[in-house]
């Protein structure tokens, strides 16, 4: 009568602990990872000069030319930015530039198309709904290249402006 029965599912803290040391977990075999503290290390001796930039001239004192030390290659960014600010013979800088050369290439594949519509205009004596379509197609491309042209005004209108601005 004073007795209990226990718990469906819970197990005494004997049966556990005779379970653990059954199956005593593997280390599992994982591939190497980086040593942070070479890694560090090999940072360190690499950028220990730098060409002296983090210090004044007079403190950092003579430093051999090593091949260690890294190498500048390529322009600066500060010589890129000049590069994309400097203006051409038009007055425009490197963004307006590539902003034209795109409208003109998006002019030229539109006028292929349409000498090609023209083509098959030609060739075709009777109106069909290919026709029509293609009628269409060709309004579309000749509104987008007007459209393209009106643009490419007006960046010659903003380089024109931003020239002025800047004398």
């Amino acid at each position: 009568k004073n007795w209990r029965m226990p718990l469906a599912g819970r197990k005494t803290e004997s049966q556990i602990r005779a379970e653990m040391e059954a199956a005593v977990p593997e280390r599992p075999n994982l591939p190497k990872g980086r040593d942070q503290h070479v890694e560090k290390q090999q940072l360190q001796d690499r950028f220990q000069f730098c060409g002296g930039r983090a210090m004044p001239k007079g403190a950092m004192g003579y430093v051999e030319a090593s091949a260690a030390l890294p190498k500048k290659v390529g322009p600066g960014a500060r010589e890129r930015l000049d590069q994309r600010r400097r203006r051409d013979e038009n007055g425009m800088n490197a963004e307006q530039r590539e902003i034209c050369e795109e409208l003109m290439l998006g002019i030229k594949s539109k006028q292929e198309r349409l000498t090609e519509i023209e083509a098959e205009e030609a060739a075709e004596t009777v109106k069909t709904k290919a026709t029509t379509a293609r009628n269409k197609e060709a309004l579309e491309l000749r509104n987008d290249i007007d459209r393209n042209l009106k643009d490419i005004d007006k960046v010659m209108e903003i380089a024109e402006a931003e020239e002025r601005e800047e004398q």
